[in-house]
């Protein structure tokens, strides 16, 4: 039987659903050709399945996820201390017990997070930021690891803003099966009088789950209960608008930054996105000039209407044969074609596509060796271009994300 509580999420899901269709088409090109093992945005792909084989040029792949991995050395590197927690309060930080009882914390969260899953889930996130321009990572309390993260595909996932245009509300939907529902949940998630029996013989059927995550704001303050904190859980099988589970977590589970974003909009906006034009122009020139290479390494032939005896052979040592006391001859065809020119504009797209992802500010430069004053111009200079990114980046994904650390550490 369905409830009120379960309509109204579900209600608020499909309209998130329905406004989020024009991001949709642009995140199938970007999965298509930058990042083709997340391209099951509109189907769903099968394990082991084949993905990428139907691009011809694998520069945007590379690029995405050479600014991952730049993204990852210089903000979460592990073998650094990247943050340090402190009060909030320059005159509390002066005292020696804050002090010490601060460092004391950041050392044992660094070592949680190095001992965790963090590293592995945290390059998805800079993999999506780079090309759909949405990273979204869920931060859930484990028994074993104290935090477990999990990188969740924006596709699967829908955000809301608050007023203040933070991310406050998330919907993500999966799919289970019969019997890990009835595991999870008991046989009470099905409706009263369904025939169990019946629905687990079907193994293969899934059905859709919604996981919703929102301000609790008809909270009673002083209480605290799964049903009281301050975030609500709530867990909807949508299929029957009925409500598995409400609980609760302290402080948000999701981070969710944005790599720019524009001011009427709530998903970002990523260099993928400004240089999906140039990748999709470069995979079709580079058809366009493997098929012109093709014709001058393996020409075409021409041959006269009679004189040659058929059938042709044009394999190694193949023999023609032709009628005696003519001139007809099987020759080639001139192909003059500027395929050196198609490789030239090829090689500039490719440049405006690294330039797009700021591989030209993230590698070194070839060329003669440079001082050490040098060097760290051209790194002030890096850090200027790249600075309003990554202050982003420092106000919606690390700075939420060490506070939920520390919730979690605190218990």
């Amino acid at each position: 039987m369905s409830d009120d509580k379960a309509i109204k999420i579900i209600k608020d899901y499909d309209q998130c659903a329905s406004d989020r269709l024009n991001w949709e088409s642009q995140w199938r090109n970007i999965g298509k050709y930058i990042i083709p093992f997340k391209d099951d945005i509109f189907q769903t792909n099968q394990p082991g399945q084949k993905k990428g084989h139907d691009i011809s040029d694998a520069t945007g792949v590379l690029a995405n996820d050479f600014l991952a991995s730049a993204l990852h050395s210089m903000l979460t590197n592990p073998s650094t201390q990247w943050f340090q927690y402190s009060a909030g309060d320059y005159r509390l930080d002066y005292r020696d017990d804050v002090r010490k009882y601060f460092q004391d914390c950041t050392l044992q969260a660094h070592d949680i997070l190095t001992n965790s899953n963090f590293h592995v889930e945290i390059h998805e996130v800079y993999l999506d930021l780079g090309s759909f321009g949405t990273g979204i990572m869920l931060m859930e309390e484990d028994d074993e690891e104290v935090i477990r993260f999990r990188s969740c595909p924006v596709y699967t996932t829908y955000i809301k803003e608050n007023y203040k245009g933070v991310v406050d509300t998330i919907y993500r939907c999966y799919k289970m099966t019969a019997d890990n529902i009835i595991e999870l949940y008991g046989t009470e998630a099905f409706p009263a009088g369904t025939n169990i029996e019946a629905i687990l013989k079907d193994s293969s059927k899934k059905y859709e789950i919604i996981h919703a995550v929102y301000p609790r704001n008809d909270r009673m303050y002083g209480v605290i209960t799964p049903t009281n904190m301050p975030w609500a859980s709530t867990t909807i099988f949508k299929e029957y608008k009925k409500t598995l589970k409400d609980s609760g977590y302290t402080s948000f589970p999701y981070v969710a930054p944005r790599w720019s974003k524009i001011s009427n909009e709530q998903y970002g906006r990523s260099p993928g996105m400004k240089a999906l034009p140039d990748i999709m122009m470069l995979d079709a020139m580079k058809r366009i000039t493997l098929r012109g290479a093709e014709k001058i390494v393996d020409p075409p032939i021409q041959a006269p209407d009679e004189g040659i005896s058929l059938p042709i052979k044009l394999t190694p040592g193949g023999v023609n044969y032709y009628r005696a006391g003519t001139e007809d001859r099987l020759e080639q065809m001139d192909i003059k074609s500027r395929i050196d020119f198609g490789y030239q504009v090829l090689e500039d797209i490719r440049n405006s596509i690294k330039s797009a992802f700021f591989l030209d500010r993230l590698q070194l430069q070839d060329g003669p060796q440079k001082t050490a004053e040098e060097v760290r111009q051209r790194t002030d200079e890096n850090l200027r271009v790249l600075g309003p990114i990554l202050g982003r980046q420092e106000n919606e994904l690390l700075k939420p994300m060490t506070e939920r650390l520390f919730d979690i550490c605190s218990k």
